[in-house]
């Protein structure tokens, strides 16, 4: 009997291993002595999640490209002039750097995606406010972009938590009424940068006499 019992250890041992090699799901229901414990294993295996979340937030390559960790977001476009022919409207654009930014806004492009008529904007006579401050902002149209594209760089520029907005003159209103539609891409500062778009600028314009 004894050896018996021996015997039967010993093929147990071995179904026991068997069974963990093919990956030990129900061992803990055939030998209850031997149970697999799920919670201890996840415990010293966190998840990708919990892994990301222990990261340091970080907005640079390690070829120095730098980048948004939080994209600036763009809350609108705006204008008061909305007749067609109007010369030297103002059109507003305004956006917002997440105060959780590492890096602050430096360029706003702005490429015209729909409309018959083409918006050009006058270098030298825009503007760019920063909301409940006074301290000046430089603005500047960059040259040679392609056809439909308007770039401007902000200096200094916009701080992470800070909401600034961009009042741009155009040359004159559409000729065309209609809605006209802008993509909006912004830059971080730096030399080397990935910039990303961050919305669409609606502006509509009508003849006079008619509302929209």
């Amino acid at each position: 009997m004894a050896n018996g019992s021996r015997n039967w250890a010993w093929t147990s041992d071995w179904l026991r291993l068997l069974l963990l090699l093919a990956g030990g799901s129900c061992v803990g229901l055939i030998w209850p002595a031997y149970p697999l414990n799920v919670a201890q294993a996840q415990a010293s295996h966190p998840s990708i999640a919990q892994l990301q979340a222990e990261l340091p937030p970080v907005s640079q390559f390690a070829d120095g490209t730098v980048f948004f960790n939080q994209i600036p977001q763009f809350l609108g476009a705006k204008t008061y002039d909305p007749i067609t022919f109007t010369f030297r409207p103002k059109y507003y654009f305004t956006l917002v750097v997440p105060a959780t930014s590492l890096v602050p806004l430096s360029r706003v492009q702005f490429k015209q995606i729909s409309g018959n008529s083409t918006i050009e904007f006058l270098p030298g006579l825009n503007q760019a406010l920063i909301k409940g401050s006074s301290s000046p902002i430089t603005i500047t149209q960059v040259p040679n972009t392609p056809a439909r594209t308007n770039e401007f760089l902000l200096e200094p520029a916009i701080q992470p938590g800070q909401e600034v907005t961009l009042i741009l003159t155009a040359t004159r209103n559409p000729t065309v009424p209609g809605v006209y539609l802008f993509g909006v891409t912004v830059y971080p500062l730096g030399e080397k940068v990935i910039g990303n778009m961050t919305g669409t600028a609606r502006l509509q314009f009508r003849n006079p006499g008619l509302l929209f």
